[in-house]
């Protein structure tokens, strides 16, 4: 199991036991899929080809994660709609984050 899993479930016990804001959440699970570039550049330690593979992952993961807590409160709108039209409670904001982590795995930032 990688760190961001650890992160992500850790996000999600705090966030079900109520020591953790919703919005608070869903910034932390961009911040876990950012760290996930740490496994890249350790990686890629001594490598050259490497080196710029970790670096251009370091990159687009940095980016997509300014633009993602950028719009944070959009990207939780959209989430809250999706919820809705799926039918789970709009307290649910476990089942709410879990619709966000797919999203976020594929670099889509929903």
């Amino acid at each position: 199991m990688q760190s961001s899993h650890a992160t992500l479930m850790i996000t999600l016990a705090a966030l079900a036991s109520g020591q953790l804001d919703y919005h608070n959440a869903l910034a932390m699970a961009v911040g876990a899929n950012l760290g996930t570039t740490v496994t890249a550049l350790i990686a890629a330690l001594g490598a050259n080809n490497a080196g710029r593979q970790a670096a251009a992952h370091i990159l687009f993961n940095l980016l997509t994660a300014l633009v993602a807590l950028s719009v944070l409160p959009l990207l939780a709108g959209l989430v809250d709609q999706l919820a809705d039209g799926l039918g789970i409670d709009a307290t649910a904001y476990t089942l709410k984050l879990a619709l966000s982590t797919p999203c976020s795995i594929c670099s889509v930032c929903c």
